[in-house]
């Protein structure tokens, strides 16, 4: 059963219907649920490229591979701890900006 049962009806020019449009699949939604957001002030964001999340996805498989491989250094007490601590540094700080990138 719809809860929302009331309708509007909205005049627009034809650019700031294809410019909303726009907006609404870049954020992953369509129009009502974009103009609802947009009501109640709700920041509205466009959903990160399918590109990031693969790269995201490829830089955590990367941190879990340096993991595993400073245990077994550990173990055979054989690594170079500070070029390590800095690439796992790096690889850390470059994942946060992405996160912070797209989702503030």
């Amino acid at each position: 059963m719809r809860t929302r049962n009331c309708s509007l009806h909205l005049r627009l020019k034809e650019k700031e219907l294809e410019d909303f449009k726009k907006k609404a699949e870049r954020a992953g939604v369509n129009l009502q649920t974009y103009f609802v957001w947009m009501l109640y002030h709700h920041p509205i964001r466009e959903a990160p490229p399918i590109e990031y999340q693969e790269v995201l996805r490829n830089l955590r498989q990367i941190n879990h591979n340096m993991n595993q491989i400073a245990i077994i250094a550990n173990k055979l007490n054989y690594v170079d701890k500070t070029k390590y601590q800095e690439n796992a540094e790096w690889l850390q700080m470059t994942v946060g900006k992405m996160m912070e990138e797209v989702y503030g």
